[in-house]
């Protein structure tokens, strides 16, 4: 996963992560959620999950789930480069990382590796508007136009407001 590389981690980083989250929450389950590649494309993960399985304080979920749910019932998320973590960041979650996604390095997670120089300590107010704001650019499905998140937000609240 280019993603592992860019972010400056390694599959060590995982061993790494797995260990910290095991040694520092004794009385915890914890929770490993498995990439969605590993589990519908078949593609190798980093850990042998026969072998975690062994262990009664790790809970597997490999199968697909919305993970807002998972992050809802957390206490904290240990992540190398996962976008989870930038959602359990949205969460208010504390968020330790092994690598160095998008959203690491302002002060806003707890990091394992050291930040790009260029990183300085912002809120993460600022790193959600560069994500979701000022970087992103989004397409209106019904009329494939661009156009603004404010657009975007109307159209998922009326589909909330149709489902409920």
């Amino acid at each position: 996963d280019e993603s592992i590389h860019m972010g400056l981690a390694s599959p060590k980083s995982f061993e790494n992560m797995l260990d910290c989250a095991l040694d520092e929450n004794p009385d915890s389950t914890i929770v490993i959620k498995v990439h969605p590649d590993v589990y519908t494309r078949s593609k190798r993960g980093h850990y042998d999950l026969n072998l975690l399985k062994q262990n009664g304080r790790i809970r597997i979920i490999a199968e697909h789930c919305h993970v807002v749910r998972l992050i809802q019932h957390s206490e904290k998320v240990y992540t190398v480069t996962s976008q989870v973590g930038f959602e359990a960041l949205i969460w208010g979650k504390p968020v330790r990382c092994f690598g160095m996604p998008f959203y690491a390095g302002w002060g806003c997670t707890h990091d394992e590796i050291e930040a790009p120089v260029r990183r300085q300590k912002v809120p993460f107010e600022n790193i959600l508007y560069g994500a979701l704001v000022r970087y992103s650019k989004y397409v209106d499905h019904s009329t494939k136009s661009v156009c603004e998140i404010e657009t975007i937000l109307d159209i998922v609240g009326t589909y909330r407001s149709a489902l409920k």
